[in-house]
């Protein structure tokens, strides 16, 4: 059997480091947001890390964050496996994005 040197997008560091690359990020964003690429604004990449809400709570870290001028504010998620409270999870995450400062 051959092995294969592809890898997956599924994989959170590689779905990252490839919405990085400003091309693929605006070209990703326009075809879900089906807005032309040249129609979007200015893509900043802003810090994946969202802090604790109590002491003991839990660091989320999501996997892209983006503001983008004209639009607003983007966290993408790469969901592999059904989650049963994903609902919560987005939420929690809504929720501490509206509240960074």
């Amino acid at each position: 059997m051959k092995k294969s040197n592809n890898i997956s997008l599924k994989n959170d560091y590689a779905f990252t480091q490839i919405m990085k690359q400003p091309k693929i990020l605006r070209g990703f964003l326009s075809s879900i947001l089906h807005i032309p690429p040249e129609k979007i604004g200015t893509i900043h990449i802003k810090d994946r890390h969202l802090s604790k809400d109590l002491l003991e709570g839990k660091l989320s870290i999501l996997d892209l964050y983006t503001v983008v001028e004209g639009t607003g504010k983007i966290n993408i998620e790469m969901q592999v496996l059904p989650y049963t409270h994903w609902d919560r999870r987005s939420l929690s995450y809504l929720a501490k994005i509206y509240t960074r400062i």
